[in-house]
């Protein structure tokens, strides 16, 4: 497993490699991205464990801690009201979602309501046995979602709004961070996982390190960030294990769903869009950070892709644990008591 893993993130960093040489949007994830997705599609044999990608949360938790300062705050006025626009999307998009595949998909409600909900799919993964749900639908479903969205973003912005990922050439700035800074975002990051688990916060091993990060920075603790080098690492490890999940992806069934996933996914972002229109024309906030925050993919992907276009990091990964807090504390219960007992 080890060899397997090493050979996995080798074929990451080089596709990483290869798309920053070309230029693109986003490179060191839609290039990891991109070659372990071939491998997994074409022998099968890419690897990412769990504990590889654990390790990326509290460290992006970190990062996007290191973002907050005292002037964020007068902007809050701004983010209550994009939250309460936010949460008005994420109703009206898991119902027509749910409908989406219950009616033409033709699953069970528990089984559409996950494969809808704009969720993480590792906390789906967790509570979609519980409620009952076929998860092998839910799964594909939502790996479909997040391929959709990830490269669909970045590519959009870069086409259309002219917008370009922020690249900084190979230099000391990689590396640089003094030792008593790096020992704050390191205990920032332990005692923010262990908080964030005894908490029970919705994506803990990344609100936990966010948290204590944030608190770090405002009070002046600490002015530092993770180093870009280190950075560059999650995205391509966070690459790896998107494309590492489609290992063994056939068979007829398995194609149906996965199609499906990618129309609704594909609905679900205009959508998105729709919303994040409307919400930019009602409280004068920029369209783009506006989308990123609203768009349907994961924490992890869609923090990453906000720091590579240079956008506010802290507004966007609030809407989006925001999100997921909805789902899982709102949705989850109200479907398990709908027909959880049946």
């Amino acid at each position: 497993m080890i060899f397997k893993f090493t050979a996995t993130l080798s074929i990451a960093a080089v596709g990483g490699y290869c798309f920053f040489l070309a230029n693109t949007p986003l490179p060191w994830m839609l290039g990891a991205l991109t070659f372990t997705l071939f491998g997994a599609l074409t022998h099968g044999k890419t690897f990412v464990p769990k504990q590889a990608r654990a390790f990326c949360s509290p460290v992006l938790g970190v990062l996007i801690g290191s973002r907050f300062s005292v002037e964020i705050f007068q902007q809050l006025g701004d983010w209550f009201l994009a939250l309460m626009l936010m949460i008005i999307f994420v109703v009206i998009s898991s119902f027509m979602g749910f409908l989406f595949f219950y009616k033409i998909s033709k699953q069970d409600p528990i089984t559409a309501f996950c494969a809808a909900v704009p969720a993480g799919i590792s906390e789906l993964m967790m509570v979609g046995p519980e409620l009952g749900a076929k998860m092998n639908v839910v799964i594909l479903s939502h790996l479909a979602r997040i391929i959709v969205v990830v490269f669909a973003i970045p590519l959009a912005f870069w086409f259309f709004l002219g917008v370009e990922a922020q690249r900084k050439s190979m230099s000391l700035q990689w590396f640089s961070l003094s030792w008593d800074e790096g020992m704050i975002l390191i205990l920032c990051g332990v005692l923010g996982l262990l908080l964030g688990r005894r908490l029970r916060l919705p994506a803990a091993p990344l609100t936990g390190p966010l948290l204590l990060s944030a608190i770090a920075h405002i009070f002046g603790f600490s002015h530092a960030a993770p180093p870009l080098l280190l950075v560059i690492i999650i995205q391509i490890v966070v690459g790896a294990a998107i494309g590492s999940r489609f290992v063994n992806i056939n068979g007829k069934e398995t194609k149906k769903h996965l199609f499906l996933g990618t129309i609704w996914s594909a609905l679900s972002l205009a959508l998105a869009l729709v919303f994040a229109i409307f919400a930019s024309q009602v409280i004068g906030y920029d369209l783009s950070i506006l989308l990123l925050g609203m768009a349907p993919g994961g924490v992890q992907e869609m923090t990453i892709i906000a720091l590579s276009l240079g956008f506010e990091v802290a507004f966007i990964s609030l809407l989006h644990i925001s999100r997921i807090s909805l789902v899982l504390g709102v949705g989850v219960p109200m479907m398990f008591r709908l027909y959880g007992s049946k």
